[in-house]
């Protein structure tokens, strides 16, 4: 018995390094998805405050409600399954943004980003 909680706190102490770097990398590019989000949300509404009040509300609302709903389906199915629906939920979102968000040309094409980046925040 006492074998096999040393074994758990083993595995448990080097799966934590690998844990943190994956909880920083998410971390980080769900920094980056508001600001894409955001800028896409107030080019494509005229009502900008409405628009990003629904953006900010939906992303909250799957934030709370994905966790729970995915240790339901690992409890129930497995990790496997669970990491399976999310997957699944994924396609239909990533294959509606390809179809419906259209490309657009630069706002300042003689502009480099360095430099658009450089002088926006000067000014």
């Amino acid at each position: 018995m006492l074998a096999d909680l040393d074994e758990s706190r083993t595995r448990t102490l080097t799966q934590l390094p690998a844990f943190f770097l994956f909880a920083v990398a998410l971390g980080g590019t769900a920094g980056l998805v508001y600001s894409a989000a955001t800028s896409l949300v107030t080019k494509e509404s005229e009502e900008t405050g409405r628009a990003i009040g629904l953006y900010i509300s939906g992303e909250s609302l799957a934030g709370l409600s994905t966790p729970p709903i995915a240790a339901a389906v690992g409890t129930l199915l497995g990790w496997r399954a669970a990491t399976a629906l999310g997957i699944v939920s994924a396609i239909p979102v990533c294959l509606l943004s390809w179809r419906f968000i259209q490309s657009r040309p630069p706002a300042q094409p003689e502009i480099s980003l360095t430099e658009h980046q450089i002088y926006g925040q000067i000014t």
